[in-house]
């Protein structure tokens, strides 16, 4: 499958320890290369035009353009792209995973949230 063209920059780029990469594009599409030995990207469908992107060890976070927060289901070392999109309440202008998988975020006014619950039984957590 064809990955970031020439004709649309990387504005986003997120990688873990298990050297996937996951980028958004200038035309606001995700994609991941399982490592950077494997050439080829997988576009991934998301739910609307992605913005940002961040990964921990099991889990990879992402925001749309209205700041929508969704979670990859599923990411593991044999599925590292995961199988599909759950929304989480809340709005947020950026995100950042650290490796233990905890979301943290923050929205337009400059308040940070910090996901609860997150685990390695639990990568989702139960809220804000």
């Amino acid at each position: 499958m064809k990955g970031p063209s020439s004709s649309s920059n990387i504005i986003k780029i997120a990688t873990n320890h298990m050297k996937s990469i996951w980028v958004v594009t200038s035309d606001n599409k995700l994609y991941f290369r399982k490592s950077h030995a494997v050439m080829e990207w997988k576009h991934i469908k998301f739910p609307g035009s992605c913005a940002n992107v961040s990964v921990g060890s099991k889990s990879v976070w992402a925001l749309d353009s209205e700041g929508s927060v969704y979670f990859r289901t599923n990411v593991d070392v044999h599925c590292p792209s995961g199988k599909e999109w759950k929304k989480s309440e809340g709005r947020l202008s950026q995100i950042s995973v650290s490796p233990s998988g905890q979301a943290i975020g923050t929205n337009k006014a400059g308040k940070i949230f910090f996901r609860s619950g997150v685990s390695s039984t639990e990568p989702f957590g139960r809220g804000t």
